[in-house]
């Protein structure tokens, strides 16, 4: 904890008292510029009253419902090149509580990647601001920003890079979908036209404000001053006095049972570990007493990031060597002592993770975390993978190696925690390179001759078609038997326009992945009988694979980077509860220069 900071529980009762609102609005005062007029169209539970050169005022039709205003820039796309924000002003008199997703596009058939989204919490009686970063592409590997800094997400003055980007100078549409509850009859709000705000540069004059070093020991910039910047490592062991004093007051609320379970809730079946049931038509995870449990956690509870040196040594201070270091873990080391740092930071860290309201320690976290038996936890395993055709991050599951590599993780976890409580599940694997389309089953056809995947699906045809013959007149091909499908490379040309080709396909694409999910429903069942499989952490959203999933997992896991469920949909066989296994929302408001992920 810094000076001039409250403790978490202080911090987390203020965000609360903000009603989820003020926490995303700030006003602020920037050179902006004013977009063109957009032809505006409003659909949904509200009404377009007026229109000025400032704004629009907006009827909310019932007091509680949904409404979108479009503003679309075709004939003229609105240009927020020298900026770094896409901002509105937003007036909220009245006793709605306002949820508004703001949506940014370069072409409206391409949401997902030339796109900039924020969301937006606005308290009943408040004004504000909502601003939108525009993320951008990559800079040249020869700007001049690259060539100091390396290759990072963001740089000074608001450059940020991203997979999905805008042309910032290239805006078309502009989408505002707002909910609320608890209006007032007729009741208005004002929005601004949007408007650009926030310096944005990539003039290499800019570098003149970072003479290196950049960072200090501590590894923070050192020509920025900030509300609790640290300047000795005195103050880091004050710090750490205090820290420690106040995570030794944290305990559970008496609300939740020691597991974070609702001590006050429904009391189910106990098993003595986690499982997953359906009550009233909500699916819950069930504690090891018998209590709901709501999993709300954060991943990779470690003890910090190398940062790469070589190759960098002039932005960093000449004591630190070697090819990487490790700040954070450095900065333990003053704060509570080389030998007291990592049983200080773990108790520290569930400590505030209690005080939080986090309950789950998420993938890729220390097992000194686990061993605590504070906060239940995840594991996640990865395994060696063969490949399917140019798709790397696949493994075949037919292969030896895969399934030898699996069942040995699995057996060496499940000596440790097979056992415990406080396991809420595993993860197998981690965002798979799972294609759309039957981008897979091409894959598998055109791949080595004899890989195991391959030889299934050809098998699976032979028992389908009978001979090639029959092949032959479903597909419009002319191979001369089995044999010569298996030494094909994408027998597809022939095949493009034909149903049969592409039911066969779809049909070993199922195989496939069914076969997949079926062994690590195996393995689970031998090494933790007692335990959820969590599913594999899908960053896509594929309907053969949510369904193959469903039939095998105990929970489906998916991560979603979105700021809302709203749209979001897939196909089950068996219907299973879901997990969001990462998302974030990066923010740039205490000096960092990236927004993360």
């Amino acid at each position: 904890m810094r000076k001039n900071s409250p403790p978490p529980s202080q911090l987390l009762a203020r965000f609360r008292s903000s009603r989820l609102a003020t926490l995303l609005i700030a006003a602020f005062s920037v050179t902006s510029i004013t977009a063109a007029a957009p032809v505006v169209r409003v659909s949904g539970d509200i009404t377009l009253t007026e229109t000025t050169s400032s704004g629009f005022e907006l009827t909310l039709d019932k007091p509680s419902g949904r409404g979108t205003m479009v503003l679309n820039y075709a004939a003229a796309p609105l240009n927020l090149a020298e900026f770094r924000d896409l901002a509105f002003k937003v007036g909220n008199s009245g006793d709605a509580h306002l949820d508004i997703r703001v949506l940014a596009v370069n072409a409206p058939n391409e949401i997902w990647r030339d796109s900039a989204e924020g969301r937006f919490l606005i308290a009943p009686g408040s004004d504000g601001a909502m601003r939108v970063m525009l993320p951008r592409q990559q800079l040249p590997e020869d700007h001049p920003f690259r060539q100091r800094f390396g290759n990072l997400y963001g740089f000074p003055h608001g450059f940020q890079r991203h997979w999905r980007h805008i042309e910032a100078g290239a805006i078309r549409e502009v989408r505002l979908h707002m909910q609320w509850s608890d209006a007032a009859r007729d009741e208005s709000i004002e929005i601004s036209r949007p408007f650009g705000a926030g310096r944005f540069s990539v003039d290499p004059a800019v570098l003149d404000e970072f003479p290196l070093p950049l960072v200090d020991t501590f590894g923070q910039l050192r020509h920025r001053d900030w509300p609790g910047k640290v300047y000795s490592a005195d103050e880091l062991v004050r710090d750490g006095q205090r820290d420690m004093a106040l995570a030794r007051q944290v305990s559970m609320p008496e609300h939740l049972n020691r597991f974070g379970g609702w001590a006050d809730g429904p009391k189910m079946e106990a098993t003595g570990y986690f499982r997953v049931e359906k009550l009233n038509d909500q699916w819950w995870f069930v504690d090891p007493e018998g209590r709901l449990f709501w999993s709300l956690g954060v991943n990779s509870l470690s003890m910090g990031t190398n940062t790469p040196v070589a190759g960098r040594e002039a932005l960093f201070p000449s004591d630190w060597e070697g090819p990487q270091t490790r700040p954070f873990w450095n900065n333990l080391a003053l704060k509570f002592g080389e030998e007291a740092r990592l049983a200080s930071h773990v108790e520290l860290s569930l400590s505030r993770m209690i005080d939080w309201g986090l309950n789950t320690i998420g993938a890729w976290s220390m097992r000194e975390s686990f061993e605590a038996k504070r906060v239940p936890y995840t594991l996640i395993v990865h395994t060696d993978k063969e490949g399917i055709g140019s798709i790397s991050k696949l493994p075949d599951p037919y292969s030896s190696r895969f399934r030898e590599s699996l069942r040995s993780s699995l057996e060496r976890l499940a000596a440790e925690h097979a056992e415990n409580p406080w396991l809420l599940g595993v993860f197998i694997h981690n965002e798979l390179g799972w294609p759309g389309g039957t981008r897979l089953a091409e894959e598998i056809l055109g791949g080595r001759p004899n890989a195991p995947a391959r030889r299934a699906a050809i098998a699976l045809l032979e028992e389908t078609h009978g001979s090639i013959s029959a092949l032959n007149r479903a597909w419009g091909s002319n191979f001369s038997d089995f044999n010569s499908v298996r030494s094909a490379v994408r027998p597809i040309e022939e095949a493009a326009n034909r149903a049969a080709y592409h039911s066969d396909l779809e049909a070993i694409q199922t195989m496939f992945t069914e076969a997949y999910f079926a062994y690590c429903r195996e393995m689970m069942d031998e090494y933790f009988p007692n335990h959820l499989y969590l599913g594999g952490r899908f960053h896509n959203n594929r309907d053969y694979l949510t369904e193959a999933a469903s039939k095998f997992v105990d929970v489906v896991s998916v991560n979603l980077y979105r700021y809302t469920l709203r749209g979001y949909s897939t196909r089950q066989v068996v219907e299973r509860p879901y997990l969001i296994g990462e998302f974030h929302f990066g923010v740039i408001d205490h000096g960092m220069w990236g927004a993360g992920l």
